[in-house]
C-alpha cells in the first residue's frame, strides 16, 4: 500500500535552483581532477552506465573510472542539462520492528554531454536523490 505525495512549492523552487549547480560542480570536479569533491557528489551506491552498457557500481569505482579517463587523455567533460524533473517518492525506513514511510524526492535530469572539444553530443540521463540530511547525491548516471 502506498500513497501519492505532492512536492511542496518551496521545496521545488529550492531544488530547481540547486540541481544545475550540482551538475556544474560534477563537471568541474572531473575537469579539475578534484576526486574528493567528486566523491562527495555521489551516493555510496551510485551507478554509472557507459555507452558500451558497461556498469560501474559504487562511489569509489566511479571516481577511479574518471581518474583513468583523465590519465588516458580526457581533457574536458561538458554536461548540458536540457530538462530537470522532480518526482516525489516514498522511502520506507525500518526502526526496530516498526516500518514507516518517509517522504523524499528524486530529480531526473536529461541532456547532452561532450568529451573534449569538437566531439559529438550524445545523451546523458541522471538521477539525484534527496537525502535525509537535505543533500542531493547523484545515484544513477547513464551516458548514451
Amino acid at each position: 500500500m502506498g500513497f501519492l505525495a505532492k512536492l511542496d512549492d518551496a521545496f521545488v523552487k529550492k531544488a530547481m535552483d540547486k540541481i544545475p549547480g550540482l551538475i556544474r560542480k560534477l563537471q568541474s570536479c572531473i575537469n579539475s581532477e578534484n576526486w574528493e569533491g567528486l566523491a562527495e557528489l555521489l551516493s555510496e551506491q551510485a551507478v554509472l552506465i557507459l555507452p558500451t552498457k558497461r556498469v560501474i557500481a559504487g562511489r569509489t569505482k566511479i571516481v577511479n573510472y574518471w581518474k583513468d579517463k583523465k590519465k588516458l587523455g580526457l581533457k574536458e567533460l561538458w554536461l548540458y542539462p536540457k530538462t530537470i524533473q522532480l518526482e516525489p517518492c516514498d522511502r520506507f525506513v525500518k526502526l526496530g520492528k516498526v516500518c514507516y514511510a518517509r517522504f523524499d524526492a528524486s530529480a531526473f535530469i536529461s541532456g547532452e554531454y561532450q568529451k573534449n572539444p569538437g566531439t559529438a553530443d550524445p545523451p546523458f540521463h541522471g538521477e539525484y536523490c534527496h537525502r535525509e540530511d537535505c543533500n542531493w547525491l547523484l545515484c544513477r548516471w547513464y551516458m548514451g
